[in-house]
């Protein structure tokens, strides 16, 4: 309900201002936070404290989600465009396998 509402907003984003670094940045504190929280749980954390936490981390997996791609593809010429498209999404979909 959170990550592609995030993606959304991050391409977005990213395509008006035309920087990744700050969605990066974000992105990448939102998940270090959100795992810190996740490390505290235990078994008699509230049901609250478990969702809110997961929403922080989808928050800042889908700011850094959108844009992967096209920071891959910023140092490269035009020519290598379609293989590093394909590597990323090999890459992207053995690593939900």
């Amino acid at each position: 309900m959170f990550l592609l509402p995030a993606a959304i907003s991050g391409g977005f984003s990213t395509t008006k201002f035309g920087r990744y670094r700050p969605l990066h940045l974000i992105g990448y504190a939102l998940l270090a936070i959100s795992f810190g929280l996740l490390s505290t749980l235990t078994s008699s954390s509230g049901t609250a404290a478990w969702v809110l936490y997961q929403v922080i981390a989808a928050i800042g997996s889908g700011l850094v989600l959108s844009s992967v791609l096209a920071v891959i593809q910023a140092g490269l010429d035009d020519a290598d465009n379609a293989s590093s498209t394909a590597v990323f999404a090999f890459i992207q979909n053995f690593g939900a396998v």
